[in-house]
């Protein structure tokens, strides 16, 4: 065989396998990323299977935003933004979904938060007066 030819048949493979490495790189990064679903129009059936296993919403809670969240580090999580009406206080809704959801005084921060602050993977209720909106957060690795 000539030089040549051994010069381009080693350039060949150099490029074959460089772009099998640059593929394999690619599919990794791919996995790593976060993968976001949207379950505000399966409410019904993503509180059934997931959220009310951690909070106990009121039957009068409007759903803003709901949404899973699965990632190859952090495991899985949801967040769930809810409106309710004005009928009661925001500490006296606050209290309702604690009490229902049999949420420990020990996560209170103050009466518009409860949050494990790292004491469990994540578990978070809130009201957020500017918005007017409340918070449900829960995950696992």
């Amino acid at each position: 065989m000539s030089t040549i030819k051994i010069i381009k048949s080693i350039s060949v493979i150099a490029i074959a396998v460089l772009i099998s490495l640059v593929a394999i790189f690619s599919i990794f990064v791919w996995s790593l990323d976060e993968l976001v679903y949207d379950r505000t129009y399966q409410w019904d059936v993503f509180d059934k299977e997931i959220v009310s296993n951690y909070f106990k919403l009121p039957d009068e809670a409007e759903i803003i935003d709901a949404k899973e969240i699965q990632s190859p580090f952090m495991g899985f999580r949801f967040k769930v933004i809810f409106r309710l009406p004005d009928k009661k206080k925001p500490k006296e809704w606050i209290n309702e979904i604690v009490t229902k959801s049999n949420i420990s005084d020990k996560l209170k921060v103050n009466n518009l938060l409860y949050d494990c602050k790292n004491k469990c993977d994540l578990f978070r209720l809130q009201y957020n007066p500017e918005t007017n909106y409340y918070e449900v957060e829960a995950g696992w690795d």
